[in-house]
């Protein structure tokens, strides 16, 4: 019994330890093995094994020999911000017609490929094949997240500016389809969310957009917490 509890244990201080190099590696952006064994209190051995494993997975990458203080030189190595990528989706209005637009983003959250599709009719099958193609360019890509003008309750859209999507498993489809997790969130939620991204972690605000063919809606920012409703209808102001 000790002996499992033991092999438990190792592993979850392993997978710990991972992560914090990890983490560590990616705030810095680039660093050599003194340099994260100082950041995360772990001993360089312990480090430099994590660091070899990582570049194996290629989640890191070697840079250049470090500035010699008149030891050895030592190696800096790169957080590979590009090991996995997301897929952000939304919807908007461009010069008054209805579009879907595209960002694939990195691990930094820097967007590195952008694309605006015209769709006079939005529908489950559009967010699909517009899905798949990018997915099919860009084969890293490990998450998808999708801003949309309405609500989600309980797995089904239950109201939404393009009536198409409504009734629909949109979340649940698009999983089942790509086998990846797949996140939605009303659009402007999404966008106040973001606004707050810079405030004080306790900052209260509602953000409030006016399309052109569709009513307002707001998002609703409590003590730094979004406030969906018990029906996640709050912010429907239109």
């Amino acid at each position: 019994m000790y002996t499992k509890r033991s092999g438990i244990s190792t592993l979850a201080v392993k997978d710990a330890n991972i992560s914090t190099v990890l983490n560590s590696l990616k705030r810095h952006h680039s660093a050599s093995v003194q340099e994260l064994s100082a950041d995360t209190g772990l001993s360089v051995v312990t480090v430099k094994g994590i660091i070899d494993a990582l570049i194996e997975q290629e989640r890191a990458v070697p840079g250049e020999q470090a500035p010699s203080t008149g030891g050895r030189p030592s190696r800096c190595y790169l957080f590979n911000e590009t090991h996995r990528l997301g897929l952000l989706m939304f919807a908007r209005e461009i010069s008054g017609k209805d579009a879907v637009c595209l960002r694939v983003i990195d691990l930094y959250g820097t967007v590195i490929d952008a694309d605006d599709v015209v769709s006079p009719n939005i529908t489950p099958n559009t967010l699909e094949t517009l899905a798949a193609d990018k997915i099919r360019e860009f084969d890293r890509i490990q998450a998808l997240g999708i801003g949309l003008p309405g609500v989600e309750y309980q797995g089904k859209i239950v109201s939404l500016d393009y009536e198409a999507l409504v009734g629909t498993s949109l979340v649940q489809d698009l999983q089942s389809r790509f086998s990846i997790p797949v996140l939605m969130e009303n659009d402007v939620n999404a966008a106040v969310l973001g606004r707050a991204g810079n405030s004080p972690p306790e900052q209260s605000m509602v953000y409030i957009y006016f399309p052109r063919k569709y009513p307002p809606g707001a998002g609703i920012l409590v003590h730094g917490k979004l406030v969906k409703g018990g029906r996640h209808f709050a912010g429907e102001i239109g």
